[in-house]
């Protein structure tokens, strides 16, 4: 299946010609050339404290809308009836202190949800290599870079059960921009399917500024899929959870969320539990996607004809393994 397939408009893909770089370690390219597979994380794992959560405009437009005005769009959660005049008394008393504190129910599960269920791969959209990325990884065992084109990524990824799509990362200022879709959140109709899955797909759409150097572009596996994964049907006439008869899906009063030994991530409702994977295999097609494979200007040259001759053994062209074009030395 295409990677993109019916694409909501506020995801943006860059033009087919955009150049992509994907910073990865010698382990992880031979995985990938070994199992025809790419693995998609949740953005919980990332290094930006920020990801997935709303900047804080955004999150005040959200509190103002669930906490200050009665009645509100949302009234199934019984967690949100039982603690709404305790968290608005709470925010009232401690948001001059803590500007950025977590209070609201729909928030706080909003960006939980989509740190931990909303899976991504993340590419640099640059036609050169950046130091800045090398710099990076450079700690990790023979550095390497995939490039490729928006093209042929949508040529090579594929999956039979669910949508993947491609966006371009969109980068504001977190104290002083919404996010996109946030902005009129007191308007929104949280019972329609359109509003309810741009809300989800937002967050993971930005960053903040001091990543733009990044120039970000990933691959998201789509809403409909992960919510029909958990619940066995796509969640789109309501939000997920603040549906009474599934009950929440991270309980932000009792804490009851857990990581399992085998990497698996534990998820208690009132009624039941589920466990997932924390990271999960795309199929992709490594002669479709990769372009080239440029070796960190890190690594010694002795390494070129090592890895070549590694790549080759899974049927890429040796030749495409290529040294970086800084010099350092």
């Amino acid at each position: 299946m295409m990677v993109i397939t019916d694409q909501p408009s506020y995801i943006v893909t860059p033009s087919n010609d955009t150049q992509l770089m994907h910073y990865l370690n010698i382990y992880q390219l031979l995985s990938i050339l070994k199992t025809s597979k790419c693995v998609f994380s949740p953005v919980s794992l990332y290094e930006d404290p920020a990801e997935a959560t709303l900047s804080v405009p955004s999150y005040n437009e959200v509190c103002k809308h669930l906490l200050w005005q009665d009645p509100t769009p949302v009234l199934k959660d019984e967690y949100y009836d039982k603690h709404k005049l305790k968290m608005s008394f709470a925010s009232e008393l401690l948001y001059s202190y803590t500007p950025n504190l977590h209070v609201d129910t729909f928030e706080y599960l909003m960006s939980s949800f989509v740190r931990h269920f909303m899976l991504t791969h993340c590419w640099s959209a640059a036609s050169t290599e950046n130091i800045l990325m090398w710099d990076r990884y450079r700690h990790q065992n023979a550095t390497l870079a995939i490039k490729t084109t928006i093209s042929a990524m949508k040529n090579a990824f594929y999956t039979s059960n669910g949508l993947l799509y491609i966006g371009k990362i969109e980068y504001k200022d977190y104290n002083t921009e919404h996010i996109n879709g946030f902005d009129k959140f007191s308007n929104e109709n949280l019972s329609d399917p359109v509003i309810i899955e741009e809300l989800f797909y937002q967050p993971v759409l930005h960053k903040q500024k001091l990543y733009k150097a990044e120039n970000e572009v990933r691959i998201i596996m789509s809403y409909r899929y992960i919510t029909y994964q958990i619940w066995g049907r796509p969640m789109l006439n309501d939000i997920p959870f603040y549906n009474k008869e599934l009950g929440v899906i991270i309980d932000p009063y009792s804490q009851k969320e857990a990581l399992s030994p085998d990497g698996h991530l534990v998820v208690r409702t009132p009624n039941n539990s589920y466990e997932l994977q924390r990271r999960k295999q795309v199929s992709v097609d490594p002669k479709l996607l990769i372009d080239n494979i440029i070796l960190s200007p890190y690594t010694e040259s002795y390494a070129l004809p090592i890895i070549r001759d590694a790549v080759e053994q899974y049927g890429i062209d040796p030749n495409k393994v290529v040294e970086s074009s800084i010099k350092l030395r």
